[in-house]
């Protein structure tokens, strides 16, 4: 990333949650929370797909990034490119009961649940899950970097979407991230912006609003 000037000077910082390439159980339409199954090979070279597009990033002197301790994420930030730390607070939803169950089904059977306002039964509730997405959001406002990099799960990503705009946890049912995509957030003076959603490596003009 070049080093000729920071955003540091303008008063913003930007967030890029992206989440992990494909495995088989979610490509199947199976709820998968903290279960650790691998990348497929698609998964994979949707992974790979991102590597070299953050050097693209414009203005930017400080970069961070962070990823979840499950495998699928691990692997996904390697394949970006990234020297990443391991966050706790970045894993999955713990989906208890529901865990590799087929998720049309039981949305069928359970028409009036969702995991964003009711929680998973037997795993986490959502303010657990809000409480973990707090954490990430403190540690983003108490980084020094210009850009923040957190690869991470399309439900947890959802709730954390919900915390930095201060939306109730329900907004998040009505967001969908695909695998390997990404969110784009941006911190001003006046609050944080969402500025990009179900972002794909290839997409135009991915740092425009950094410049």
């Amino acid at each position: 990333m070049g080093d000729s000037s920071c955003l540091a000077g303008s008063n913003m910082t930007a967030l890029l949650a992206v989440r992990h390439g494909e495995t088989l159980p979610s490509s199947l339409g199976f709820f998968v929370g903290r279960a650790d199954p691998e990348l497929t090979e698609r998964g994979l070279a949707q992974a790979s797909a991102w590597q070299g597009v953050l050097m693209t990033a414009p203005e930017l002197c400080r970069a961070e990034a962070y990823h979840s301790p499950l495998l699928r994420c691990e692997q996904t930030a390697s394949l970006m490119g990234l020297a990443s730390k391991l966050m706790p607070e970045l894993v999955e939803w713990d989906l208890g009961d529901l865990e590799y169950q087929n998720a049309d089904e039981y949305r069928r059977s359970n028409p009036h649940w969702s995991l964003h306002q009711d929680g998973a039964p037997g795993g986490e509730s959502v303010t657990d899950v809000t409480v973990r997405a707090n954490v990430v959001r403190e540690a983003w406002l108490d980084s020094s970097a210009d850009l923040v990099i957190v690869v991470s799960h399309g439900q947890f990503i959802k709730a954390l979407a919900a915390v930095l705009l201060d939306q109730d946890p329900r907004f998040a049912a009505r967001l969908s991230l695909g695998p390997a995509r990404a969110a784009h957030f941006l911190r001003r003076a006046t609050g944080t912006s969402l500025v990009g959603w179900n972002l794909s490596p290839s997409e135009p003009d991915l740092w425009k609003d950094l410049t």
